[in-house]
């Protein structure tokens, strides 16, 4: 005769099934203390977003900001008020290892700066050659049309534009008497 039970727990798992009667109601102190330091933390994110806000308009105090500040968020809010290439320059060799957002916003800042003053030198040194053909008593029609080349893959600002205007105006009327002074 065998007798089978068949609600009966088998020993071996018996400790997955108890329950423990002695667990406390009060709440761990190292949880408590986590919820605390996450709170003051929040508080500390919001005065200091408070504060790169509060920075707008004044770029010194911006990079200040930005390298005193702890927060990511705070530091890219207050790198949008950045604009002047020593100050890019500061807060990008800081935050180059730190803060890779920041970081990529000053380069680019830094880069298009940079090409902006490649674009007018190169601009103003065409206005320059414009100026010498005017006097040179040799023009040829290749030298006219090499500067118009060069010319065309630069963008300038609207006045070394209007510049490069008049000097290429004035160059057309000498081209035109020189080369028709020139024919037999």
């Amino acid at each position: 005769m065998m007798v089978v039970l068949i609600h009966a727990k088998p020993v071996m798992f018996e400790f997955l099934f108890k329950r423990s009667a002695s667990k406390t109601a009060a709440p761990d102190p190292v949880v408590a203390e986590q919820a605390a330091a996450s709170a003051q933390s929040a508080s500390r994110r919001a005065e200091q977003v408070a504060r790169a806000h509060a920075v707008a308009g004044d770029e010194a105090a911006a990079a200040d900001f930005i390298l005193s500040s702890e927060f990511a968020d705070a530091r890219l809010i207050a790198a949008e008020h950045v604009l002047s290439l020593p100050l890019l320059e500061k807060v990008h060799q800081a935050m180059r290892n730190t803060d890779r957002r920041v970081a990529k916003l000053m380069q680019g800042r830094i880069d298009l700066i940079r090409h902006q003053a490649a674009e007018t030198q190169r601009a103003q040194a065409s206005i320059d050659t414009a100026q010498r053909l005017l006097s040179d008593e040799k023009l040829s029609p290749n030298q006219v049309a090499e500067l118009d080349r060069q010319w065309q893959v630069i963008k300038s600002t609207p006045e070394l534009a209007s510049a490069f205007a008049a000097a290429r105006a004035a160059l057309a009327p000498a081209w035109k008497r020189k080369c028709c002074c020139s024919a037999p």
